[in-house]
């Protein structure tokens, strides 16, 4: 299965720097829109735009920097296989050797919440946990894996499952992209009242 990685957290103050970068672009189309014509409003929009994917580029690069991936070991990092008798983890997750044999593993915990969705009642996974004997443990991010087709193929090939109902942690990333949303619809809703006034 596939491993997502781009919206792996990072630590706040690379969060806050990435985010800085935003400043000058945000000047920039203040400036723009006190010019006055549409063209300098387009072009507000566009560097908005090329800003946003140089912003994802450059997060992108840090998140695998942050886990220690180099572009020739991609592969390993980004699969993830199950089956009946070993679990193999991305390279960065384990940090050497990445496969763990049905009989190491004490259990795999899936913590789920209850939630209505068209007047009916839906359950959704939102963190996973591989417990091992030895003590060790490892968690999988909701953003990188599919909990839903884990949970599916532990219980499919019998392992050792414990479901505990408990609600999801606050994704720091998910707030910051929401933060990130609202101030750029506001900023673009200011440069278009500024052009307009």
């Amino acid at each position: 299965m596939p491993v997502s990685l781009g919206f792996t957290a990072l630590p706040l103050r690379q969060e806050l720097l990435l985010l800085s970068s935003a400043i000058p672009v945000l000047l920039l189309g203040l400036v723009l829109t006190r010019v006055g014509s549409v063209t300098a409003l387009i072009a507000a929009g566009g560097i908005t735009l090329i800003w946003l994917l140089t912003y994802l580029s450059w997060r992108k690069r840090w998140v695998w920097r942050q886990l220690s991936i180099n572009k020739a070991d991609l592969d390993a990092n980004t699969q993830f296989i199950f089956n009946r008798h070993c679990i193999r983890l991305p390279q960065h997750i384990c940090s050497g050797n990445s496969t763990i044999t049905r009989a190491e593993i004490e259990k795999i915990t899936f913590h789920w919440v209850s939630y209505f969705r068209e007047m009916q009642k839906r359950n959704r996974v939102h963190g996973v946990t591989i417990h091992l004997h030895n003590g060790k443990h490892y968690q999988l991010s909701g953003m990188a894996y599919p909990h839903r087709s884990l949970l599916y193929l532990a219980i499919f090939f019998d392992y050792p499952v414990e479901l505990i109902e408990q609600p999801p942690p606050r994704e720091r990333l998910v707030i910051m992209v929401i933060a990130l949303a609202v101030i750029t619809s506001l900023f673009n809703l200011v440069m278009i009242a500024a052009h307009w006034h």
